[in-house]
């Protein structure tokens, strides 16, 4: 009788979070069924919420949102002082940007891990909230990862306003209008984004493992809600414009 092959050290997953993170680009698929099988949160969510707050702090005083605030005010037929009131107001919100983007992050994790525990429940699947909430973790790395590149280059433009800064990561499709202009048609384009292909990517190998009903039946569920997500957006942009 043949004995089974012994577990190798490349058969198995990267254990230890930035062993994982460093999966994530060497073995995506590997690396997401450990998070799956073993999920550990805290230390990805420490470096998620640090990041968060680290460059929304950094990015703030870079971009020019009055110029384009004053414009939509005075569009709405606000007088002089009306606009500076409004100012004042926006200016006394800006000093809590840090802790919105702190309480933002956190809050966005949970709902989608929740929101895709529900999605694998409805398919008939498995998993735990600890185990979906890992893999939503990971899986938001490549948006960590954007808002990084995005931080470097308004860094490096010195200063820009808020409509440049949409279109300066040519990592979707969104450059190719104006998103004051084309508000709605922006919103689909950069919805075509390589950052957020990855993230679903991920998400649909890790909720596989996690509800154990593949991952072919998850991507089906998070492409369907994130294209509800792009009809919706791009539906309030209309709106707005």
């Amino acid at each position: 009788m043949t004995e089974p092959a012994e577990m190798t050290p490349a058969s198995t997953p990267p254990r230890g979070t930035f062993a994982r993170l460093g999966g994530l680009v060497a073995a995506p698929g590997h690396t997401m069924r450990g998070i799956a099988e073993r999920p550990d949160w805290i230390i990805p969510l420490v470096i998620i919420v640090l990041l968060s707050v680290g460059l929304n702090l950094v990015l703030a005083p870079r971009i020019d949102f009055e110029t384009q605030m004053r414009e939509q005010f005075s569009e709405r037929g606000m007088s002089e002082q009306q606009i500076e009131e409004a100012m004042e107001r926006v200016a006394g919100f800006q000093k809590f940007s840090g802790w919105f983007a702190l309480v933002f992050s956190i809050v966005m994790l949970v709902a989608v891990a929740a929101l895709f525990l529900l999605v694998s429940k409805v398919f008939g699947g498995e998993g735990t909230y600890k185990q979906f909430f890992s893999v939503t973790e990971y899986a938001w790395m490549p948006q960590m990862l954007k808002a990084l590149l995005l931080t470097l280059l308004v860094w490096r433009a010195g200063t820009v306003d808020a409509v440049t800064m949409q279109t300066l990561l040519k990592s979707n499709l969104g450059f190719l209008v104006n998103p004051a202009e084309q508000p709605a048609l922006f919103a689909l384009l950069s919805s075509i984004d390589v950052f957020n292909f990855a993230t679903i990517a991920l998400m649909a190998i890790g909720y596989g493992h996690a509800s154990r009903i593949g991952k072919g039946k998850m991507a089906i569920g998070i492409v369907l809600l994130y294209a509800v997500w792009v009809v919706i957006r791009a539906a309030l942009a209309s709106l707005q414009g």
